[in-house]
């Protein structure tokens, strides 16, 4: 299993550092795909061994639909069919317009962009598999290198922000969020969501640690870079989801600690808190965060709209959706004149989007992700187990952005994800086994 370990810290640090971006096709995303595929070569067939015979089959199930749902949307099927699926009717006006016969082509309407999604599964798959493998010695390790990777991200936020605006170590997009640190990633609102997820990770290499006051030191400490980070982003989104986080991740601890809890460590870390708070708020990327909420609130008005063409859009393409990656070719047709912002890239809302692309498929796959899901929760209800509500809070925070954003569409957010959710099915397979 070492060698699995050691695969899977050079996927998770690939996608960590290079994995930041949400434009599928660039260079960074073709060395995290190429990185992460001896790992997923190495640990697919074990993955799929354990899957078999502790009882994993829905899990088996739901990731053999993730793999052929591509696949079988990239099969061509003559005019005289695809023509008549639901939704083509705009398409074949194109060719018929253009004075050009239309081709043999498959239930997605983007062929080239469901090919690039499916080379952008590979790092999620092989983390994935990777974690099924591993004990939680070689899972503590990792999750330290995923805390390594948000401290280098605060720290290239604050380096980014004292650079100045068109400062060059915003990698991705240059110029464009002027006025916030996005750290290792595209935006800033992805780079915030990496920061939250990492507080419950940091409480659970914590309480797997020695607990010392040295130890419960450099967990306050990551914690404050953390809040700092967020503030860096200036994302409403992150500040509200990082409060949820930091206040499920306590009530966590005071459930499983071990330690009593003396007074000199509460008037330390209220001393703490007040001395990072008086920091926030006297800084003006604050002012700028208050004011984004108080004159546009949490959600833009345009994201409704963009919500409710994307809903018609799905209607339109059922049962078998439009393709997946297909989305910023889509909408157009369904919003017509009602294009706010003039460039939609996405739905920001991940569930919509996939049922647009997926259709009736899509939503089985929601349905039996949520029940594993649910399966794992009361397992660590039974269990009573702080790694459990450590992982299942991880994936809570993405699964609740993914209502109003695209955060998984980022490798390294999508890969962390992964890895969560591999432990999580590793750990309740293992307890059932015991059981």
């Amino acid at each position: 299993m070492l060698r699995i370990e050691w695969l899977c810290g050079a996927a998770l640090a690939a996608s960590f550092f290079l994995g930041g971006g949400t434009q599928r096709g660039l260079l960074s995303e073709s060395i995290v795909q190429a990185m992460c595929l001896p790992l997923l070569l190495a640990a697919a067939p074990g993955a799929a061994t354990l899957l078999w015979r502790r009882g994993g089959k829905p899990v088996l199930a739901l990731l053999a639909l993730i793999i052929a749902l591509p696949l079988i949307q990239l099969i061509p099927m003559p005019p005289a069919i695809w023509t008549h699926l639901p939704g083509r009717g705009p398409i074949l006006e194109t060719y018929t317009s253009a004075g050009i016969a239309p081709p043999w082509m498959g239930v997605t309407v983007t062929p080239w962009a469901t090919e690039r999604l499916l080379f952008a599964m590979i790092p999620a798959l092989a983390v994935f598999a990777g974690f099924l493998q591993i004990d939680h010695r070689a899972r503590l390790r990792l999750w330290g290198l995923a805390l390594a990777a948000g401290v280098a991200s605060v720290l290239m936020q604050a380096a980014q922000l004292a650079d100045g605006p068109q400062s060059a170590l915003r990698f991705f997009y240059p110029g464009v969020y002027n006025n916030s640190g996005v750290g290792l990633f595209a935006n800033n609102n992805h780079a915030g969501t990496f920061l939250f997820c990492l507080i419950p990770l940091s409480l659970l290499v914590y309480l797997r640690s020695a607990r010392t006051p040295f130890y419960l030191a450099v967990f306050a400490l990551f914690n404050v870079m953390v809040w700092l980070g967020l503030v860096m982003t200036v994302s409403r989104t992150s500040m509200a989801l990082g409060a949820v986080s930091l206040l499920l991740t306590l009530a966590i601890y005071f459930r499983y600690r071990r330690e009593p809890i003396k007074p000199v460590i509460l008037i330390a870390a209220a001393l703490s808190l007040a001395v990072c708070l008086i920091v926030l708020l006297s800084q003006a990327r604050t002012e700028d965060l208050i004011g984004r909420i108080v004159s546009k609130g949490v959600l833009d008005s345009s994201r409704m709209l963009i919500f409710h063409n994307t809903w018609k859009a799905f209607v339109q393409f059922l049962p078998f959706g439009s393709g997946l990656g297909s989305f910023d070719r889509v909408y157009p047709l369904e919003a017509g004149k009602e294009i706010i912002p003039a460039i939609v890239n996405h739905a920001h809302n991940d569930y919509i989007e996939l049922m647009l692309e997926t259709g009736v498929a899509g939503i089985f796959g929601l349905g039996l992700f949520f029940a594993i899901l649910l399966a794992i929760m009361r397992g660590a209800l039974r269990s009573g187990n702080a790694e459990y509500w450590c992982l299942l809070l991880v994936m809570a925070l993405l699964l609740v952005h993914s209502l109003w954003d695209y955060p998984l569409r980022a490798t390294a957010i999508n890969c962390l994800g992964a890895a969560a959710f591999g432990a999580l099915v590793r750990k309740h397979l293992s307890d059932r086994a015991k059981a």
